[in-house]
């Protein structure tokens, strides 16, 4: 935690390094450093590149962002240049972006972002510019991450009440925080925010489908996802769609890398926000025996269609089972 929250009160305290990568998937945690370096590094100019594109080629895009770090500012001499997903460069650019540390423009600052550190491109840049992780934070170390962010946004938050959002959302903080956000609407900053602020969003009375238990399973999140089956079942879900509807994602799961992922840029933005949740699961569940998984999965299926067991004593363990697949 130490080490964030360092590097974000330096960036605050107008301490700047002229290059960074941040290294990490958490959106949330890559905004907050982001929105610091843009405010205290005063600039009209700023120029983002991302390293996949739908409307350009990667080829046009690595051009456009190789030629901008190297030219000088029309307007200012002062100017941001933003390359998201640098892990994503063709190697036959590499070069000329090591290049660019043996002349470094001060005027110039330079921020990329990377979801993969053991890529060769990132392991090199990690050990030539200043580097934040942005990583989702381990759960022994999120509710401390979740208690700072909110004392740095300026309020106070009961234990019930923090309780109660990460249960529901630590799969990551830009979840976590974009269900407080909807929960800050009605508190004036420097408030404390209750237990009862945050169910009127979050848990106690939200409306659960069964994709939101799935979510949670493929995210293993163990108390989001037995407090969604939990809800499903007062309101009237059974054991088979369970363990039908479990069956399908884990085959969607286990098939990701060969089936949904080689066509995932062809899909529509809804049907690629899909697959993102696939590829995650996939992430988490890559070491996993899937054909344990399959086999518990019928077991539980056939247990609720020849025994007495209520869809609980059936469906909790059920989880329990599958999550700890996952290494």
């Amino acid at each position: 935690m130490g080490s964030f929250f360092t590097e974000l009160n330096k960036i605050e305290n107008g301490k700047i390094d002229p290059v960074y990568i941040l290294v990490g998937d958490d959106f949330f945690l890559e905004q907050e450093v982001l929105k610091a370096l843009y405010k205290s590094f005063d600039s009209k100019e700023r120029e983002i590149f991302y390293g996949d594109s739908q409307s350009s080629s990667k080829d046009e895009i690595a051009n456009k962002f190789l030629e901008e770090l190297y030219s000088v500012g029309i307007f200012s001499k002062r100017k941001i240049v933003v390359f998201k997903d640098v892990n994503k460069l063709k190697r036959k650019y590499h070069q000329r972006l090591l290049n660019y540390f043996n002349s470094i423009d001060q005027n110039t600052l330079l921020i990329m972002t990377s979801d993969n550190k053991r890529s060769r491109l990132v392991k090199k840049l990690i050990k030539k510019a200043a580097n934040i992780t942005v990583y989702t934070p381990f759960p022994n170390k999120y509710d401390q991450f979740v208690t700072k962010l909110i004392n740095r946004m300026g309020y106070k938050i009961e234990p019930q009440a923090k309780n109660i959002l990460i249960s529901e959302t630590n799969d990551s903080l830009t979840h976590t925080f974009s269900e407080l956000e909807k929960v800050l609407v009605s508190i004036e900053k420097g408030n404390t925010i209750t237990a009862e602020h945050v169910k009127k969003v979050v848990g106690g009375e939200k409306q659960y489908q069964m994709y939101d238990f799935l979510d949670a399973v493929g995210n293993k999140n163990y108390y989001q996802a037995i407090n969604i089956c939990m809800t499903l079942i007062k309101n009237g879900a059974g054991t088979p769609f369970f363990a039908t509807t479990l069956f399908n994602r884990f085959l969607d799961i286990w098939a990701y890398r060969q089936v949904h992922h080689p066509n995932k840029q062809q899909k529509s933005y809804f049907q690629r926000k899909n697959l993102d949740k696939l590829q995650r699961a996939n992430n988490i569940y890559k070491n996993a025996d899937f054909g344990y998984i399959f086999s518990k999965i019928r077991e539980a299926d056939l247990k609720g269609k020849s025994t007495s067991l209520k869809a609980e004593e059936v469906i909790v363990p059920l989880v329990f089972e599958i999550m700890s697949t996952a290494k």
